[in-house]
This record gives C-alpha cells, sequence and structure tokens, in this order.
C-alpha cells in the first residue's frame, strides 16, 4: 500500500504541476467564465442605466435627451411631407420651391455637409465594427468583369467609328459611275 500511496501522490503533483503552466498559458477556464459573466454584467447595468436611472437627472436633461434622438425622425417626416405636399397643395408647392431657389448655392453645400456627416458618420462606424470595408473577391471579380466589359464596348465604339471613317475616305476617292450616282442620291 506504502508504494502506491507515493505513486498517487507523485502523479498528483506532476498533473498539478501540469495543470499550473497550461494555465499559465491559456489561462483558467474558470476565471474567464467569471470575467466574461461580469462584463456581461457590466455591459447591461450601463446600458440600463441610461434609461431607468433618472435619479440625478432633471427635466431639463430629458428635454435634451429628447432633442438629441430627434434629427433623423424629423429628416424622415419633413422629406415625405414634402412629397405628401406636392400632391395636395401643387401651388403651395411651388411657392416652397420657389423659396427654397432663394436660398445661395454655398449654403445647400453647407447644409449638405451637415447632413452627409451626421448620417455618413454614423453608418461608416457601423462600417468600421463589421470590419467589412474590403469588399469580396466574387465581388471583385464580377466588377472587374462589368468595368472590362465597359471599356470593350468603348473600344468597339472607337473601332467602329474609325472604320466608318476610312470606309467613307474609300467610297469618296472611288471613281465609279454608279458609286458615284449613288453618293448623289445619298446627299
Amino acid at each position: 500500500m506504502f508504494g502506491f500511496d507515493i505513486f498517487g501522490k507523485t502523479v498528483k503533483s506532476v498533473a498539478e504541476g501540469v495543470n499550473s503552466v497550461v494555465q499559465t498559458f491559456t489561462g483558467s477556464e474558470k476565471e474567464r467564465d467569471r470575467y466574461k459573466h461580469n462584463e456581461y454584467v457590466n455591459t447591461q447595468n450601463s446600458f440600463s442605466s441610461e434609461f431607468h436611472n433618472r435619479n440625478n437627472r432633471t427635466l431639463w436633461d430629458s428635454f435634451w435627451d429628447g432633442i438629441n434622438r430627434m434629427p433623423r425622425p424629423l429628416f424622415v417626416v419633413l422629406i415625405v411631407a414634402y412629397f405628401i405636399l406636392s400632391y395636395v397643395n401643387p401651388e403651395e408647392f411651388q411657392v416652397l420651391n420657389l423659396g427654397l431657389s432663394t436660398v445661395p448655392e454655398k449654403m445647400w453645400y453647407v447644409l449638405s455637409a451637415i447632413i452627409g456627416f451626421y448620417f455618413c458618420a454614423r453608418e461608416l462606424h457601423k462600417i468600421r465594427e463589421k470590419k467589412e470595408m474590403a469588399i469580396g473577391h466574387i465581388e471583385f471579380n464580377q466588377m472587374k468583369a462589368q468595368i472590362d466589359n465597359l471599356r470593350k464596348q468603348k473600344q468597339d465604339e472607337k473601332d467602329l467609328e474609325l472604320f466608318r471613317k476610312e470606309t467613307d475616305e474609300i467610297i469618296d476617292n472611288l471613281e465609279n459611275t454608279s458609286v458615284e450616282e449613288w453618293l448623289k442620291k445619298k446627299r
């Protein structure tokens, strides 16, 4: 029995040593699970505090939170209302268009820059989170084939135009009575 006891303790100490070395490189699964759980709980608490923790918030804070959430829905409502106005009251729609035409062109640039920044910055942020900025190989090959096809069509048009010029020059330089009569009728 004494030999088995020593053998068992030796195996146990070797196993504990190997386990210690493995945990040095990979970490403890129990600790990883505890960390993930704490991270999840903290995330949920921070999300809920934004909407439920109103102890130190005033009516003024709530007002500005509401204002901050308004631009996107307001843009949608105004654009839809613009098109509905064209149907419901065409005269007022024309008056509105005349009023909009008096806005200086540089102000339209400023407005488009503001709106573009507001919407595009959010979309770019979402794209960066997904890390899908680059297109896949299949999409790239399809786009390349389309570009090559367009360039080939353009080259074919140039070749056809060159062919027409050359044939017109040859026909103009021919001395054939039937061709001359045909050209007279053509003109």
